[in-house]
């Protein structure tokens, strides 16, 4: 009984979340878009030089949000290449009304990697 009674509870955690309140759908990066996509993720890494990048894809909420996955590969402390890791953030324009790239993840190697794929996922993009 008490092992049906701590299964009950465990399920309870399972509900799905609505974390993600918008819809998205696939977006087309102009070439402008993609440099300055570029320009925010090298501005992140430990060589702004260095970053060799790999495919990018984004999508369109229906606020207009524009939401940009891909994977890059930089220089690392050692100035070795570290490996392509994923990235993720959001296209917009800033207050003097110029587009810029915010980064809201950047893999690690690790549990970075894992959280960059789900924001993607939430965002109907699925790169890996």
């Amino acid at each position: 009984m008490a092992a049906l009674a701590l299964l009950g509870l465990a399920l309870v955690g399972c509900q799905s979340s609505s974390l993600n309140k918008h819809s998205y759908r696939p977006h087309e990066l102009s070439a402008a878009d993609q440099e300055t996509v570029k320009a925010g993720v090298s501005a992140r890494m430990k060589d702004p030089t260095s970053p060799m990048f790999g495919n990018m894809a984004s999508s369109i909420a229906e606020n207009g949000m524009v939401q940009v996955c891909g994977t890059v590969n930089g220089r690392n402390s050692f100035g070795a290449y570290a490996g392509a890791q994923p990235f993720t953030g959001v296209l917009t324009a800033n207050d003097a009304g110029k587009m810029v790239f915010v980064v809201t993840g950047l893999g690690d190697g690790g549990s970075g990697n894992l959280a960059v794929g789900i924001m993607c996922r939430q965002a109907g993009i699925a790169l890996f």
